[in-house]
């Protein structure tokens, strides 16, 4: 994509933002791999040491990532009007669209378990067991607080990827640990900060 066409996708992504405040949430990466160097080496080129996450309103939100590696992301922008992913790099001025509506993982279950203290707030947790579509099983699990700022679960309905819409339905919360367990590595993101940014 060009870069005239991603900032014109940008802008209308934030003239859709509304609502009292908006919410960031600070987290903590850490990445684990098993018998490969280079697969450790190649996510945390990817994904960094740490991700900012800004609910603007309206189930729109930007990932900021936060020293990835030269060709690693830099933000993914959803708009939840197109069900669109906006990918940005840190080499590039070029960005990638992905189409999150349908989602890249067949579900084998859903199932709720008590989750640690995060922010020294009680969490649970809702973990979907899954297939990708290129037959590689995966485990998600998102921990939530219902003492965390409410987020209106039904603005996410678009985000059907990763299961992401179910769990915003389900919880009406942020999440503030991810957990993404595969076969070759394992990606967290587990909170540290979590604030209201007034408008």
């Amino acid at each position: 994509m060009k870069l005239y066409q991603y900032l014109l996708l940008l802008f209308s992504f934030f003239s859709f933002s509304q609502g009292s405040y908006n919410l960031e949430v600070k987290f903590k990466t850490e990445i684990t791999a098993f018998d490969f160097n280079s697969e450790l080496e190649n996510q945390k080129n990817r994904y960094g040491d740490g991700l900012k996450m800004n609910y603007l309103g309206d189930g729109n939100f930007i990932r900021t990532y936060l020293n990835s590696g030269k060709k690693g992301n830099k933000t993914q922008s959803y708009n939840n009007l197109t069900g669109q992913l906006i990918i940005s790099y840190n080499d590039s001025l070029a960005v990638d669209t992905l189409d999150v509506k349908q989602n890249t993982i067949q579900l084998i279950y859903k199932k709720e378990i008590e989750g640690e203290s995060i922010l020294k707030l009680k969490c649970k947790c809702i973990v979907y067991s899954g297939i990708f579509k290129q037959q590689i099983p995966v485990k998600i699990t998102y921990c939530y607080s219902e003492a965390s700022p409410f987020l209106d679960g039904n603005l996410f309905s678009n985000h059907n990827d990763f299961f992401m819409a179910d769990f915003y339905k389900s919880t009406n919360r942020p999440y503030l640990k991810f957990l993404m367990e595969t076969s070759d590595f394992n990606l967290t993101f587990t909170a540290i900060e979590i604030k209201k940014i007034p408008l």
